[in-house]
């Protein structure tokens, strides 16, 4: 019997390539990008100094991009390990849900059951007389021709859904850096929110799936119990292909139902975020203009003070 074992392949290649390739370029990328963006915020904060004389909006900018940096800096450190620690986590409450051995949710153990289930309708189509029965033989065919091609799709689906969770882990190196500046904040929380609406739909799959393999367990065993009246009784077969596609539509769609609740989150907690952030750099930034309107050379002393903090804050990232 055929294996599938291609999928799995494809599996594990595409994680691979995203552990030894994405990864360290993303995060070289990250680093430079993360130092080009402070760098670009500190000039724009000093042209607006110049420009506007306003010293607490300097400060206030400047607070503002100091502390994403150092932020980002713990979470590009980190984000690798908790992000795929989290996803550990669903994916062993998925199993624990489903009640299955991992080696059957996986893509090829998705597809094989259903082609298990379809073999049995194509032998018993095989072995009926197209002279007698055309009608019954045929519709068995589509019957299993439509079981197989659900749960290929099913595999395919859940096969998208870990590559897409394992490159929104990657991705953070590159996402993650171009949050540094107040206007862009928002990139990290709404990451963040999206690699647990990516692990919530991978438990949420895992668990429709093992209700879906149940299913086809079933089936299966009615099935070979009752191979030789397929043919003549084509309810059996037709009604194997409507579950088949009443658990594709539950694999596209109990999931995604789930992580779009955890996404229509995102905007609630970016306003939250950055409204701490910047309470933060406020609070910094009060303290640090009343004593620069004491002092003739604030601005300049600001500036200086600027540049070397963000030099602190490359020799910090780049060690």
């Amino acid at each position: 019997m055929l294996e599938f074992q291609f999928l799995n392949d494809t599996l594990a290649s595409f994680l691979q390539a995203i552990e030894n390739v994405w990864k360290p370029i993303f995060l070289t990328g990250g680093i430079n990008i993360l130092l080009t963006i402070g760098g670009i915020a500190l000039a724009i904060y000093s042209l607006n100094l110049l420009a506007t004389q306003d010293v607490a909006g300097f400060i206030l900018g400047l607070m503002y991009t100091f502390i994403s940096l150092a932020v980002l800096h713990e979470v590009f450190l980190y984000s690798d390990q908790l992000a795929t620690s989290i996803l550990n986590m669903f994916l062993q409450w998925g199993q624990q849900v489903s009640g299955m051995s991992p080696n059957v949710l996986t893509p090829s153990g998705i597809l094989v059951s259903g082609y298990q289930l379809a073999r049995i309708f194509w032998d018993a189509a095989g072995g009926a007389s197209w002279f007698y029965a055309p009608t019954s033989t045929l519709a068995t065919v589509m019957c299993a021709i439509v079981v197989t091609i659900a749960f290929a799709l099913a595999s395919i689906i859940y096969l998208l859904a870990l590559v897409n969770v394992y490159a929104l882990i990657a991705a953070a190196s590159v996402l993650l850096a171009f949050a540094a500046l107040p206007w862009t904040w928002s990139m990290f929380p709404g990451w963040a929110l999206s690699v647990l609406a990516a692990c919530i739909k991978i438990f949420f799959l895992l668990a429709v799936l093992a209700l879906g393999l149940n299913e086809a367990a079933s089936w299966t065993a009615v099935m070979a119990s009752t191979s030789g009246s397929i043919v003549d009784n084509t309810n059996l077969a037709v009604a194997a292909s409507v579950e088949a596609i009443l658990f594709l539509g539950l694999v596209y769609y109990i999931p995604g139902l789930m992580a779009s609740l955890v996404l229509g989150m995102v905007g609630p907690v970016m306003g939250a975020g950055e409204a701490m952030l910047g309470g933060i750099a406020s609070s910094f930034a009060s303290h640090a203009g009343s004593t620069a309107m004491k002092a003739p050379r604030a601005a300049g002393n600001a500036a200086v003070a600027g540049g070397k903090a963000l030099a602190t804050v490359s020799k910090m990232l780049l060690r």
